[in-house]
This record gives C-alpha cells, structure tokens and sequence, in this order.
C-alpha cells in the first residue's frame, strides 16, 4: 500500500504534464532536487531555532524545520532560475519526441521528490501513530529515497559528511514517549485484584 501511495505523485506529475514545456520541467527537476538535498540536511542545524514552540508542538519541530527549508530553498532556486533566464519557457522551442521523453522524466523525478518529502514529513512527526504499522512502510521507503537522492547529491557537490547518512537519518523519525511504569506495589496489587494500599473495603463494626 505504501508504494502505491509512493509512485502516485510521479504518475500524475508524468500525465499532467505531458503538453507540458521542458524547461518548466527541467526546473522542477533540478529546483526540487536540490531544495530537498539542502532542506532535508540543514534542518538538524538550525532547528534548535524553533525553541519558541509550545510545548505541545515540540514533537513537530524537526518536521516544521524540513518543512520550511525545504520551501523556502525551493522558491528562492525556482524564482532565481526564472528571473536569470533570458527567455519565458514558451520561447524554447526543441524537437517533440525528445521534448516529450526528456519533459516526463523531470516530472516523474520532482514526482519522487514530493512523494520522498511527504513520507518524511509524515514519518518525522506524530502523524505517523495515525498510519497503518505506525508509518513503518512510510519511514522504510522515505529512508531507501532519501538516501539515494543525498548520494547523488553528495556526488555532485563532492560533500564527505562526518557522520554516515544512514546514521543521520534515523535522528529524523519520531519516536512515541515512553509509557509511564507504575510502581511495584500497585503493579502487584492490580494483579492480585486487592484493593489500592490505603484504602479497604472492609465494613465498620456495629455499634
């Protein structure tokens, strides 16, 4: 269930755009890719910042901190890249047929992007208590994408974490608080079906 609900972005992505423009296309790809890449792996720096929370958001800011880098790194590299072009993506004009393929496989990548992005979302957050296996399929395959997707872009930019990537990555999933253990003594007396210490059940003599 949860790959079908994986590759459901990237399939409409692909039939959404097939009378797409390449060049929209092109910057979805390469815009989404990177503000994934840097959103994703600046959060655990600067989410200390988001201190000012209520406490009942806490378990949410490592989520809220993905969430808004990884937008805000996206609109800032998609409106650069469309203010730096000299030309609207109307005025590029390429051969259809590889127009068509080229223009497809963009989308289906920002498609895996999104769907990458959602599942972490979800597996970083309470939301996953709500999910089936408690979002265990959402954080395996959000783990096998990401992963994936940093390696390249640790390729490209020839970055060396210090720490391994599969070891960073697992600081990101939400884990539930502990149930509270209750004392030996009322432990014990549960089981007994005996009533709590200081109380009885025994009735007053009669006077």
């Amino acid at each position: 269930m949860e790959t079908l609900l994986f590759w459901v972005p990237p399939a409409l992505l692909v039939l959404l755009g097939l009378k797409g423009k390449l060049m929209t296309g092109w910057r979805l790809f390469v815009c989404g890719g990177l503000a994934l890449y840097l959103g994703v792996w600046v959060a655990p720096g600067w989410s200390g910042l988001l201190d000012f929370l209520p406490a009942e958001a806490e378990p949410f800011r490592m989520g809220m901190a993905i969430l808004s880098g990884t937008l805000v790194f996206f609109c800032i590299l998609f409106a650069a890249s469309r203010g730096l072009a000299q030309r609207k993506d109307d005025e590029f004009t390429f051969p259809r047929v590889p127009e068509w393929i080229i223009n497809a496989l963009c989308r289906m990548c920002f498609g895996i992007f999104l769907s990458t992005f959602a599942f972490l979302l979800c597996a970083a957050t309470p939301l996953r208590a709500s999910l089936r296996n408690n979002g265990d399929g959402f954080e395996a395959l959000a783990t096998t994408a990401l992963l994936r997707i940093t390696a390249v872009g640790d390729t490209l930019t020839c970055c060396r974490p210090a720490e391994p990537r599969i070891d960073a990555v697992t600081a990101f999933w939400y884990a539930p608080p502990p149930l509270p253990v209750e004392e030996p003594e009322k432990a014990g007396n549960a089981a007994k079906g005996a009533p709590p210490a200081g109380k009885t059940d025994r009735k007053q003599p009669h006077k």
